[in-house]
């Protein structure tokens, strides 16, 4: 049954034959190509549906990390917002403080008054009575002791003489 020819003409034997061994194979190679073809297809469609997978995570983890980029830079535009209005506070306050000219001029007004050189109504009542008294005993003694005590001496001293 090898030789066996399907459809063969006895007139046209070479033309119709076909060798049932061959068409076997022919079959066979045609199958395993198929099969091959189906489990390339099917690792190919599993790559994919990985590759896809990846994607989505992918995407989910970078909107997520968008998500709080967005937050952060939100609160970082708060911050800077919160900083400008501080800022514009502290110029306020400044604008409203004296200038530099102006306090030379206080300054300029202190040291001519030298306010530390004046008597206290306690230092001035207390050289009053001592004079009282060193003048109602007779001592010129007294005077001097007194303006030991005073803190500006030369000062009082210098009022001191201009009053005798």
């Amino acid at each position: 049954m090898d030789n066996q020819v399907i459809g063969a003409d006895k007139k046209n034997n070479k033309n119709l034959a076909i060798d049932l061994p061959s068409l076997a194979n022919e079959l066979n190679n045609t199958s395993r190509r198929v099969r091959i073809m189906e489990e390339r297809y099917i690792n190919l469609r599993n790559k994919i549906q990985v590759s896809d997978e990846n994607v989505l995570g992918f995407n989910r983890r970078v909107n997520a990390k968008l998500r709080d980029v967005n937050e952060e830079l939100t609160l970082l535009r708060r911050q800077v917002n919160e900083v400008k209005d501080k800022i514009l506070l502290i110029i306020k306050e400044l604008q409203s403080t004296a200038k530099k000219d102006k306090l030379l001029e206080i300054q300029k007004y202190i040291d001519m008054w030298s306010p530390l050189s004046f008597v206290t109504k306690n230092e001035v009542s207390r050289i009053v009575k001592e004079e009282v008294k060193a003048a109602l005993s007779g001592e010129d003694t007294a005077e001097e002791d007194t303006l030991n005590k005073v803190p500006n001496k030369k000062l009082y001293k210098e009022d001191s003489s201009l009053n005798k």
